[in-house]
């Protein structure tokens, strides 16, 4: 297990955090200034998005959804999976022990046969306050797998300072 946690920590260093060719920005400020905030009027929402990493065919980023209605606010680890069998993604637990709410958004066969899977593992703004400083180590389980996670503590606290906002 601490095998795999190194293993993924080295990935995102040695990626050098690159999305699409772009590297993300590599300080809590950075990822503040880099989030992609979005207004909806008809759902009365705003969405604040992270930008995302993306290593070994999984994409991942922290996003929020407030309703400016009601100043209701979720906050999720969003995980979209591209791999050629399905995993049934569907648990979630931290380094911690802790289990993490799994939702299913959406798993689907693309023309070319690989497989998608997307869900969204619910966090709260306290657990993110409390790992703002050491990181979000998880794993997400499924029936044919298991995909380890790793958000590192300047990514946790630079969506924080721009959700506070």
């Amino acid at each position: 297990m601490r095998f795999i946690r190194l293993a993924v920590l080295l990935n995102v260093l040695v990626a050098g955090c690159v999305v699409q060719g772009k590297r993300i920005p590599e300080t809590a400020e950075g990822i503040a200034s880099s989030v992609k905030r979005t207004e909806d009027p008809y759902t009365q929402t705003i969405t604040v998005m992270a930008e995302p990493f993306v290593l070994n065919h999984i994409r991942y980023l922290l996003r929020s959804i407030k309703s400016t209605k009601t100043n209701d606010e979720a906050m999720q680890i969003y995980i979209s999976s591209w791999k050629t069998d399905w995993i049934f993604l569907e648990r979630a637990a931290d380094s911690r022990g802790n289990a993490l709410k799994v939702s299913v958004i959406d798993r689907e066969v693309l023309r070319d046969g690989t497989v998608t899977e997307i869900v969204g593992v619910e966090v709260s703004r306290e657990y993110l306050e409390n790992h703002a400083r050491t990181g979000i180590d998880l794993r997400i389980d499924g029936k044919r797998g298991k995909l380890p996670l790793f958000l590192p503590g300047w990514y946790v606290s630079g969506f924080l300072q721009a959700v506070g906002r």
